[in-house]
């Protein structure tokens, strides 16, 4: 990090594929605050093998200032084909507005 940021890095950010990611993700962002994000999500592949994602986290972390941005996710039908409406429960979760 400190080789990036004096080679002239702006900013980086940091994409979460399983949601166990979120963290230490988290933890480096607060460790070089104005220069690394994170994005908050689950890969469909990670969905198929850890199951649901929880909406609930997912606003929660969305709510903080380093959060910059939902993902990884999407649907996976070629690397996971197994499970598809486990795989869009979870996309639905991420794209999920708060309406309270």
């Amino acid at each position: 990090m400190a080789r990036a940021l004096a080679a002239g890095v702006a900013g980086m950010l940091g994409v979460a594929v399983d949601l166990s990611d979120v963290p230490e993700l988290l933890r480096i962002a607060a460790s070089y605050p104005g220069h690394v994000w994170v994005s908050a999500g689950c890969h469909p592949v990670d969905v198929v093998e850890r199951g649901a994602v929880s909406y609930d986290k997912l606003l929660s972390w969305a709510a903080l200032p380093e959060v910059v941005a939902v993902g990884e996710t999407g649907l996976d039908f070629h690397h996971a084909p197994q499970h598809p409406q486990l795989q869009r429960d979870a996309f639905r979760a991420h794209l999920r507005e708060r309406t309270a």
